[in-house]
């Protein structure tokens, strides 16, 4: 747990200096790095001292919240609006341009204002102080003892997420957008979970696994962004800007397709993906 943590820790510190400069994939990374932090952690729960994950998790959660948040104006700027307009060369959706940037703008200066702040570096110090101080302690993950065990822990470990993110993607054919939500992030906390664990398993095993995963994700990640899309338009269609209402909904429109057409293949993907073995059994 310790070395992946570590790791995790470093690839935030890597990405502040690029995010202060401004670089969209810096926020990107940041979040990625947060949400790899948490699913460690839940991962090796059972192992921790319960306070101190739980108080890791709340923040993690919390500054997680905050750069997603960042993320999601910077896709719709920089991805969804380019690409809506490029299917939709009659509609002005140019003119949500500029309400859409401002909000971009405001979101990366909360994400600044983080990144300079205390509370954000006590976090990351204080996970990585715990984190080497758990190789001392008999009953942590980062004990040699437990080292040596983890992999015949592996299995139950990842049988335990696997289940999760089967769980999550029962009755597909009747997910709500939240449930859709719900199960792209079990998903994604599984493939962190196996890219983590791999180690002792054949590659090209684990690359197959995690291939399927992938495929699962794009298509939850395209229908999530939908949703996401078509909540943030709204939010630019205010009572000082009536002009909005047509593009905001033409936008609203093109990203529900959108969603809908690449939700045709998730029945069979996760079909797929519940009736395949998994290599660690």
């Amino acid at each position: 747990m310790q070395k992946i943590l570590d790791l995790k820790l470093g690839h935030s510190v890597a990405n502040i200096g690029p995010t202060l400069r401004g670089d969209p994939e810096g926020v990107h990374q940041i979040r990625i790095a947060l949400r790899e932090s948490r699913a460690n952690l839940k991962l090796f729960e059972k192992h921790l001292d319960a306070r101190a994950v739980g108080r890791f998790d709340v923040e993690l959660r919390r500054f997680g919240i905050i750069f997603g948040a960042a993320r999601d104006w910077e896709v719709f700027c920089l991805e969804t609006l380019p690409s809506a307009m490029a299917d939709l060369p009659a509609e002005r959706l140019w003119d949500l341009h500029p309400p859409a940037e401002v909000e971009r703008q405001l979101a990366h200066a909360t994400v600044e204002e983080i990144l300079r702040g205390a509370e954000f570096t006590a976090l990351l110090l204080g996970m990585a102080v715990w984190a080497d101080a758990a190789v001392e302690q008999p009953r942590m993950v980062g004990d040699k003892r437990m080292g040596k065990r983890l992999a015949h822990l592996s299995p139950s470990l990842l049988d335990r997420v696997a289940r999760k993110a089967k769980k999550c993607g029962r009755h597909a054919g009747r997910l709500s957008p939240e449930d859709l939500r719900r199960l792209r992030k079990s998903l994604k906390m599984l493939f962190y979970d196996v890219e983590n664990l791999s180690d002792p398993y054949r590659r090209r095993a684990v690359k197959t696994y995690l291939n399927r995963c992938a495929k699962l994700g794009a298509v939850l990640g395209v229908a999530t962004d939908s949703a996401v899309t078509q909540l943030l338009a709204l939010k630019l269609a205010t009572d000082n800007r009536p002009d909005l209402a047509r593009p905001v909904d033409a936008l609203a429109r093109w990203s529900l397709t959108r969603g809908r057409k690449t939700l045709e293949s998730l029945n069979g993907l996760l079909h797929k993906f519940h009736d395949a073995p998994t290599f660690w059994s």
